[in-house]
């Protein structure tokens, strides 16, 4: 009997765990049913050419209908000071500064902190720039009227030098070299290092890396010896390349590490020495003889100028983010993309878009071009890189107060656009369509430690929203009008990286409306690929090297910068 009441107690427990079982099986069945609708939504975005549904309310299109009966976007503006478009704009950010701003996610206070204070110093640097003159006036012909600077291809530096500093007046190139001599003096030592002057005798005399690897029952130690001792020579060269420096210890690769987003040879002006080491010589060669200086590169030739703001309806306007000093480049993609004959015709435009330095010769400068080129919108607040996002604001309001354009592309003045191919792809896209087009990135995660750290404050989220590589993308005019709405009435979100923060706000119309996401790689977050449609990271150099190699009908990319 005993027996036989144990059997029946186990038959009941398992009949409770199997029971268990099927309520979890139930309810995981009911969130993955849960879940599985914002899953495909997801997916249909990256398909290629598939839209995401939202189902659109009368909230958006009340919201649209507000916009578009105060034609707004068909009203040009033109008192740069207040709340309208010249050489200077005023745009309206300080609205959303001056209050409380509601957010739909993280804690913006910082950002808009450092807004305020660049906004201040931004309208007190342009007051000083109403009152500054340049010393050297441009003219219509030259924008400068002395003889070009000319550098040297090689300098060298002795042991005698005092300070541990050489100067490189006109910055480097690729393939530039710096070969230093130094003799250690004095480091914490490591018990583990190897300081033997040779190796194993029996290694030495190995020619072959195949024998020494194959047919061994014991494999050598890869033990190279420590390259730098007390009170020796040793040589460091480190070379410029393509992406970045490579580092070479007594003629042996040692380390490689890329170059700083933005970074550009030519401001690398000085190579200083530092440690516990006495100097014996040091080398450059390869030096670029010319310096891009801002007197050279402004050719101030009518054929640059941009056309006047058309009146009539456009298919595309191009929105540049530019760096103040960055007039080599500018000026770069003046005599390149900008001259598409879509932009003689007026069915394209562009603009750049630049905040203020802290430097008054440079902010003169910077509204000297302006003034001649008339295809700068100056931001009157202190350029930050986490201020970026207020760039693109100002790109969005440009288009949606002085324009009547069916897209807007933005890009930063290092990408080179085929605007001719991206002119064929929006014009094969319904004109109904709310779209945003771009490298767009999917599931990325905040980094939240490096360079590019975002702090659980900034960004309380694991991930962040669908969005498309800053480098390049393309937005629907009606996408534009709802950040500009939302900006009014100060319910934007503001996030300091400006791709993320468009694919929030896309994200967040597309609650209301329907927005079709089309990805493709060929919109280049780094470097560029064959048959591109926007090129990253490129110099001036290569900006006129891609022209050029268009011109001959090849889409094909420049290494060298």
């Amino acid at each position: 009997m005993k027996r036989s009441k144990t059997v029946e107690s186990l038959q009941g427990r398992r009949r409770m765990i199997s029971h268990f079982l099927l309520g979890v099986s139930t309810l995981y069945l009911l969130f993955i049913s849960f879940k599985f609708r914002r899953f495909s939504e997801v997916s249909a975005v990256f398909s290629g050419d598939g839209s995401v549904s939202g189902g659109a309310t009368d909230v958006g299109r009340g919201l649209f209908g507000s916009v578009r009966r105060g034609g707004a976007h068909h009203r040009k503006l033109e008192d740069g000071l207040h709340d309208g478009y010249g050489p200077v704009t005023g745009i309206t950010m300080n609205r959303n500064l001056q209050g409380g701003v509601p957010h739909r996610r993280g804690n913006f206070s910082e950002l808009e902190r450092m807004a305020q204070e660049a906004w201040a110093l931004g309208i007190k640097a342009w007051e000083e720039v109403e009152k500054y003159g340049l010393d050297v006036a441009l003219n219509p012909t030259t924008a400068v009227e002395v003889k070009p600077e000319s550098c040297p291809s090689s300098m060298s530096m002795a042991e005698a030098a005092t300070e541990k500093v050489m100067l490189l007046p006109c910055g480097l190139a690729v393939g530039s070299t710096m070969l230093t001599c130094f003799i250690v003096d004095g480091f914490v030592k490591c018990e583990k290092w190897d300081h033997a002057d040779s190796l194993d005798p029996k290694e030495t005399k190995i020619t072959s890396w195949l024998k020494r690897f194959v047919g061994r029952p014991k494999k050598p130690d890869m033990a190279w010896p420590f390259p730098f001792a007390e009170g020796k020579l040793f040589v460091l060269t480190i070379q410029a390349g393509v992406e970045g420096y490579n580092i070479y210890v007594g003629g042996r690769h040692i380390s490689s590490f890329p170059y700083r987003t933005g970074f550009i040879l030519e401001d690398a002006t000085g190579l200083a020495i530092k440690g516990d080491v006495d100097i014996h010589s040091v080398y450059a060669t390869a030096l670029p003889t010319s310096h891009f200086s801002v007197q050279q590169v402004l050719e101030m030739s009518e054929k640059w100028k941009s056309t006047p703001l058309p009146r009539n309806p456009i298919q595309l306007y191009i929105g540049i983010l530019s760096a103040t000093n960055h007039f080599a480049e500018r000026m770069a993609v003046r005599k390149t993309w900008m001259q598409y004959p879509a932009f003689l015709s007026s069915r394209a435009i562009a603009r750049f878009f630049v905040a203020l330095s802290p430097r008054k010769d440079v902010n003169a400068a910077l509204k000297k071009e302006a003034e001649y080129f008339k295809d700068i919108v100056i931001l009157p607040f202190m350029d930050h890189y986490d201020l970026v996002v207020l760039k693109t604001i100002a790109i969005c309001e440009f288009g949606v107060h002085n324009l009547t354009a069916a897209y807007i592309m933005k890009c930063d003045d290092d990408t080179f656009v085929r605007v001719d191919v991206i002119l064929r792809i929006i014009e094969a896209i319904s004109p109904n369509t709310y779209l945003y087009m771009g490298n767009i990135n999917r599931f990325h995660r905040p980094l939240r430690s490096g360079k590019w750290a975002v702090t659980f404050e900034e960004w309380p989220e694991e991930i962040y929203p669908p969005y498309a590589n800053g480098p390049g993308y393309i937005i629907s005019s009606d996408i534009a009008r709802f950040v500009v709405a939302q900006h009014a009435n100060r319910s934007l979100g503001l996030f300091k990286m400006e791709d993320v923060s468009m694919g929030m706000w896309v994200e967040e119309l597309n609650t209301t409306s329907t927005i079709r996401y089309s990805h493709s790689w060929k919109f280049c977050q780094y470097g560029c690929m064959e048959n591109y449609y926007t090129a990253h990271y490129q110099s001036p150099r290569q900006m006129i090297c891609l022209w050029e190699k268009l011109s001959h009908s090849r889409a094909e990319c420049c290494n060298s910068r």
